[in-house]
């Protein structure tokens, strides 16, 4: 009997602390609607709860620092992130560990609470993800547009300066700014592939030839 009570004192406790860690998170969402980016999924979730909070303060840049050097430990120190991402360890245990190293990086209360919701709610294995999402966010807020040049062969900075300008001209709106990755994938034989959001502008020579290929065909 004294089992049992202890036990169904332990599984209220679990229920009220995951019921209470929820409701932050929902009172995250609700305090302001001017998240410049809809996402969805567990990640999307959190960020955006996380990127609302910390707006109402005009704080997201600084979240967004703070959560970058979590990153760095994470990716540093797997051991820690491991343990951080344990199931089996309590959420005490890791919301002590959390908040001393939170704490000594000097990271605000914003952050130290957001982080002891997703170990309250065993959600740090998302931790990453959501990182990602809010830099999604972020990139959002700063106007940024993202654009990944594939080359088949390496493009003189004259050259992807044009490209650039060109893209920029054609498809991003005033107060947009692009940032541009490159990649080379001698596959393409020649010319270049832009993923730019949901667009995808191929201009390679194998997909050029392909397609010659194709009417060729089909005439004989």
């Amino acid at each position: 009997a004294e089992y049992m009570g202890t036990h169904l004192f332990s599984m209220l406790n679990a229920v009220r602390l995951q019921a209470a860690a929820a409701a932050l998170v929902r009172t995250y969402a609700t305090q302001a609607s001017g998240a410049p980016l809809r996402l969805f999924g567990v990640s999307g979730r959190y960020a955006t709860a996380l990127y609302n909070a910390a707006a109402r303060s005009g704080k997201t840049g600084d979240v967004e620092g703070e959560l970058d050097s979590v990153t760095e430990v994470l990716k540093s120190k797997a051991a820690f992130s491991g343990f951080l991402k344990d199931p089996f360890v309590k959420a005490d245990i890791k919301r002590a560990a959390l908040k001393e190293g939170l704490t000594k990086a000097g990271a605000s209360s914003l952050t130290q609470n957001f982080f002891a919701v997703l170990a309250d709610n065993n959600r740090m294995v998302d931790a990453e993800a959501i990182i990602s999402a809010y830099k999604s966010l972020m990139v959002a807020e700063r106007g940024e547009v993202t654009a990944k040049i594939t080359l088949a062969q390496p493009m003189d900075k004259a050259a992807l300066d044009t490209l650039t300008k060109t893209l920029t001209s054609k498809y991003l709106e005033k107060g947009q700014s692009l940032q541009v990755t490159v990649a080379e994938d001698k596959a393409l034989l020649g010319g270049y592939i832009v993923e730019m959001g949901d667009r995808y502008l191929d201009n390679s020579l194998a997909t050029r030839l392909r397609a010659m290929h194709g009417v060729l065909g089909g005439a004989m």
